[in-house]
């Protein structure tokens, strides 16, 4: 049960990081893609 413990902490710590260089560029893309269609939206609004 301990081993298993472990190996489960391991793997998410090593899995955490990737996580969130994943989720920050992820968000990132997010936030200029919503950006660009705002900007297209408001051109065809207006």
């Amino acid at each position: 049960m301990i081993e298993v413990n472990e190996a489960v902490k391991l793997f998410v710590n090593n899995t955490n990081e990737w996580f969130w260089v994943q989720f920050v560029i992820g968000l990132c893309i997010h936030i200029l893609v919503i950006d660009l269609l705002l900007k297209r939206f408001q051109r065809m609004i207006g």
